[in-house]
Protein backbone atom coordinates (compact mmCIF):
# COMPACT_ATOMS: atom_id res chain seq x y z
CA UNK A 1 0.00 0.00 0.00
CA UNK A 2 1.14 3.35 -0.75
CA UNK A 3 1.24 6.86 0.92
CA UNK A 4 -2.62 7.87 -0.06
CA UNK A 5 -3.15 11.34 -1.27
CA UNK A 6 -4.77 12.22 1.69
CA UNK A 7 -1.91 11.39 3.79
CA UNK A 8 0.39 13.35 1.84
CA UNK A 9 -2.01 16.82 2.25
CA UNK A 10 -2.26 16.36 5.93
CA UNK A 11 1.90 15.85 6.60
CA UNK A 12 2.74 18.80 4.31
CA UNK A 13 0.04 21.38 5.49
CA UNK A 14 1.02 20.25 9.12
CA UNK A 15 4.56 20.72 8.55
CA UNK A 16 4.58 23.89 6.86
CA UNK A 17 6.38 22.76 3.41
CA UNK A 18 9.25 22.58 5.28
CA UNK A 19 11.95 20.18 6.96
CA UNK A 20 10.86 19.12 10.52
CA UNK A 21 14.88 19.39 11.37
CA UNK A 22 16.62 22.22 9.47
CA UNK A 23 13.32 23.63 8.52
CA UNK A 24 14.31 24.28 5.01
CA UNK A 25 11.13 24.99 2.22
CA UNK A 26 10.75 22.05 0.62
CA UNK A 27 9.05 22.92 -2.95
CA UNK A 28 11.48 26.13 -4.17
CA UNK A 29 9.61 28.88 -5.87
CA UNK A 30 11.94 29.00 -9.00
CA UNK A 31 10.30 26.08 -11.56
CA UNK A 32 8.88 24.74 -8.12
CA UNK A 33 10.89 22.14 -7.47
CA UNK A 34 10.14 19.12 -4.80
CA UNK A 35 13.04 18.56 -2.91
CA UNK A 36 11.77 17.01 0.41
CA UNK A 37 10.97 13.48 1.48
CA UNK A 38 8.18 11.51 3.35
CA UNK A 39 10.03 9.70 5.38
CA UNK A 40 9.01 6.53 7.15
CA UNK A 41 9.54 6.79 11.34
CA UNK A 42 9.33 3.20 11.47
CA UNK A 43 10.63 1.09 8.25
CA UNK A 44 7.87 -2.13 7.27
CA UNK A 45 11.11 -3.97 6.54
CA UNK A 46 13.01 -5.49 9.68
CA UNK A 47 16.57 -4.31 7.91
CA UNK A 48 15.15 -1.01 7.14
CA UNK A 49 16.08 2.39 9.08
CA UNK A 50 14.14 1.46 13.22
CA UNK A 51 12.81 -1.37 11.15
CA UNK A 52 9.64 -3.60 12.18
CA UNK A 53 7.53 -5.71 9.96
CA UNK A 54 5.28 -7.39 12.52
CA UNK A 55 4.03 -3.70 13.76
CA UNK A 56 -0.20 -3.55 13.84
CA UNK A 57 -0.35 -0.55 12.44
CA UNK A 58 -0.24 1.54 8.37
CA UNK A 59 3.47 1.91 8.10
CA UNK A 60 2.60 4.45 5.08
CA UNK A 61 -0.24 6.21 7.43
CA UNK A 62 0.36 9.90 8.87
CA UNK A 63 1.87 9.02 12.20
CA UNK A 64 4.57 6.42 10.44
CA UNK A 65 5.87 9.43 8.51
CA UNK A 66 8.00 12.51 8.67
CA UNK A 67 8.30 15.46 6.33
CA UNK A 68 12.54 15.93 5.66
CA UNK A 69 14.87 17.63 3.44
CA UNK A 70 16.97 15.11 1.46
CA UNK A 71 19.89 15.60 2.99
CA UNK A 72 18.32 14.34 6.65
CA UNK A 73 16.66 11.72 5.39
CA UNK A 74 20.01 10.56 4.79
CA UNK A 75 21.38 11.13 8.02
CA UNK A 76 18.53 9.99 10.49
CA UNK A 77 18.65 6.28 8.65
CA UNK A 78 22.72 6.27 8.94
CA UNK A 79 22.06 7.44 12.95
CA UNK A 80 19.33 5.54 13.70
CA UNK A 81 20.92 5.08 17.96
CA UNK A 82 20.73 9.16 17.76
CA UNK A 83 17.57 9.35 15.52
CA UNK A 84 15.49 6.39 17.44
CA UNK A 85 11.26 6.13 17.26
CA UNK A 86 10.53 8.03 20.06
CA UNK A 87 13.07 10.98 18.91
CA UNK A 88 11.60 11.32 15.50
CA UNK A 89 7.89 11.74 17.31
CA UNK A 90 9.36 14.23 19.53
CA UNK A 91 10.61 16.21 16.66
CA UNK A 92 7.65 15.55 14.13
CA UNK A 93 5.44 16.57 17.48
CA UNK A 94 7.67 19.60 17.72
CA UNK A 95 7.85 21.01 14.34
CA UNK A 96 4.37 21.12 13.90
CA UNK A 97 3.56 22.79 16.92
CA UNK A 98 5.81 25.30 15.98
CA UNK A 99 4.07 25.47 12.47
CA UNK A 100 0.82 25.96 14.62
CA UNK A 101 2.30 28.85 16.52
CA UNK A 102 3.27 30.76 13.27
CA UNK A 103 0.18 30.57 11.59
CA UNK A 104 -1.61 31.50 14.42
CA UNK A 105 0.66 34.13 14.92
CA UNK A 106 -0.09 35.32 11.57
CA UNK A 107 -3.78 34.54 11.76
CA UNK A 108 -3.10 32.02 8.90
CA UNK A 109 -4.31 28.94 11.12
CA UNK A 110 -6.81 26.47 9.65
CA UNK A 111 -8.70 23.62 10.98
CA UNK A 112 -7.20 22.09 7.60
CA UNK A 113 -4.61 21.50 8.87
CA UNK A 114 -6.53 18.21 10.33
CA UNK A 115 -8.38 16.91 8.44
CA UNK A 116 -12.56 17.16 8.01
CA UNK A 117 -14.77 14.99 9.80
CA UNK A 118 -18.22 14.52 8.19
CA UNK A 119 -19.17 10.59 8.95
CA UNK A 120 -20.69 9.65 12.21
CA UNK A 121 -18.80 6.33 11.66
CA UNK A 122 -15.72 7.95 10.43
CA UNK A 123 -15.90 9.73 13.96
CA UNK A 124 -16.35 6.69 15.78
CA UNK A 125 -13.06 4.63 14.21
CA UNK A 126 -11.42 7.95 15.31
CA UNK A 127 -12.73 8.14 19.02
CA UNK A 128 -12.57 3.84 19.21
CA UNK A 129 -8.31 4.72 19.22
CA UNK A 130 -7.45 6.63 21.75
CA UNK A 131 -7.68 8.16 25.91
CA UNK A 132 -6.56 11.18 25.25
CA UNK A 133 -8.05 14.09 24.22
CA UNK A 134 -6.97 17.57 22.56
CA UNK A 135 -9.85 19.95 21.54
CA UNK A 136 -9.30 23.30 19.46
CA UNK A 137 -11.80 25.73 19.18
CA UNK A 138 -12.62 29.87 18.09
CA UNK A 139 -14.07 32.04 20.13
CA UNK A 140 -17.92 32.19 20.75
CA UNK A 141 -20.41 34.26 19.72
CA UNK A 142 -22.30 33.90 22.46
CA UNK A 143 -23.32 31.33 25.38
CA UNK A 144 -25.66 29.24 23.29
CA UNK A 145 -22.39 28.80 21.04
CA UNK A 146 -20.44 27.90 23.83
CA UNK A 147 -23.13 25.47 25.31
CA UNK A 148 -23.35 23.69 22.43
CA UNK A 149 -20.17 22.84 21.23
CA UNK A 150 -19.20 22.40 24.85
CA UNK A 151 -21.38 19.72 25.12
CA UNK A 152 -20.38 18.49 21.57
CA UNK A 153 -16.74 17.51 22.90
CA UNK A 154 -18.16 16.36 26.17
CA UNK A 155 -19.82 14.01 24.34
CA UNK A 156 -16.81 12.80 22.02
CA UNK A 157 -15.07 12.29 25.13
CA UNK A 158 -17.90 9.87 26.56
CA UNK A 159 -18.50 7.91 23.59
CA UNK A 160 -14.36 7.20 23.56
CA UNK A 161 -14.51 5.91 27.06
CA UNK A 162 -16.93 3.38 25.82
CA UNK A 163 -16.50 2.58 22.13
CA UNK A 164 -13.76 0.35 22.70
CA UNK A 165 -15.76 -1.94 24.87
CA UNK A 166 -18.65 -2.30 22.55
CA UNK A 167 -19.62 -4.79 19.78
CA UNK A 168 -20.21 -4.23 15.74
CA UNK A 169 -23.84 -3.49 16.01
CA UNK A 170 -23.32 -1.43 19.02
CA UNK A 171 -20.41 0.37 17.57
CA UNK A 172 -22.60 1.08 14.39
CA UNK A 173 -25.21 2.65 16.26
CA UNK A 174 -22.92 4.76 17.89
CA UNK A 175 -21.70 5.93 14.27
CA UNK A 176 -25.30 7.05 13.92
CA UNK A 177 -25.84 8.45 17.07
CA UNK A 178 -22.58 10.61 16.06
CA UNK A 179 -23.74 11.56 12.46
CA UNK A 180 -26.38 13.03 14.12
CA UNK A 181 -24.70 15.16 16.70
CA UNK A 182 -22.01 16.06 13.49
CA UNK A 183 -25.41 17.14 11.98
CA UNK A 184 -26.72 19.42 14.61
CA UNK A 185 -23.55 21.43 14.79
CA UNK A 186 -23.66 21.68 10.98
CA UNK A 187 -26.84 23.60 11.44
CA UNK A 188 -25.32 25.93 13.25
CA UNK A 189 -22.72 26.08 10.37
CA UNK A 190 -20.27 24.44 13.03
CA UNK A 191 -17.30 22.07 10.62
CA UNK A 192 -15.85 19.35 12.51
CA UNK A 193 -11.80 18.65 12.51
CA UNK A 194 -9.84 15.38 13.38
CA UNK A 195 -7.50 12.98 13.39
CA UNK A 196 -5.24 10.67 15.59
CA UNK A 197 -1.42 10.96 15.77
CA UNK A 198 1.19 9.65 18.30
CA UNK A 199 2.41 11.31 21.00
CA UNK A 200 5.53 10.78 23.62
CA UNK A 201 4.34 11.47 27.33
CA UNK A 202 6.71 11.37 30.33
CA UNK A 203 7.04 8.19 32.28
CA UNK A 204 3.66 7.11 30.06
CA UNK A 205 5.34 6.11 26.68
CA UNK A 206 3.57 6.71 23.42
CA UNK A 207 0.20 6.78 22.95
CA UNK A 208 -2.68 7.58 20.62
CA UNK A 209 -4.38 11.38 20.85
CA UNK A 210 -7.19 12.05 19.64
CA UNK A 211 -7.33 15.94 18.26
CA UNK A 212 -10.56 18.29 17.76
CA UNK A 213 -11.44 21.54 16.06
CA UNK A 214 -14.35 23.23 15.68
CA UNK A 215 -14.49 25.85 13.44
CA UNK A 216 -17.69 28.07 11.93
CA UNK A 217 -17.66 27.52 8.10
CA UNK A 218 -18.21 31.13 7.51
CA UNK A 219 -14.84 31.95 9.32
CA UNK A 220 -11.66 33.26 7.99
CA UNK A 221 -9.46 30.72 9.85
CA UNK A 222 -10.78 28.04 6.83
CA UNK A 223 -8.43 28.23 4.62
CA UNK A 224 -7.90 25.87 1.32
CA UNK A 225 -4.75 23.32 1.16
CA UNK A 226 -3.75 25.20 -1.38
CA UNK A 227 -3.67 28.92 -0.23
CA UNK A 228 -2.43 27.13 3.17
CA UNK A 229 1.04 26.01 1.53
CA UNK A 230 1.08 29.35 -0.59
CA UNK A 231 1.03 31.05 2.87
CA UNK A 232 3.59 28.64 4.29
CA UNK A 233 6.18 28.36 1.59
CA UNK A 234 8.05 31.76 2.38
CA UNK A 235 7.48 31.88 6.55
CA UNK A 236 10.99 32.14 7.87
CA UNK A 237 12.19 29.56 10.33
Amino acid sequence: MSISSKTRKILWARSGNKCAICRKALITNDKPTVIGAECHIISEKDKGPRGDSKAKFNHNGYDNLILLCMNHHKIIDDNEDKYTVNKLIEIKNKHEAWVFAKLKENNKYSPFILPRIVSGQELSKVLSKVHFYNFINEDFENDKEAELIGNFFQNLQDWGDILPDLGVGDTIAAGQSLQKEIDEIKEDNFLLFGAVSKKSFKNLGIHDVATFSISKETSSNVVKWDELINELKNTDA
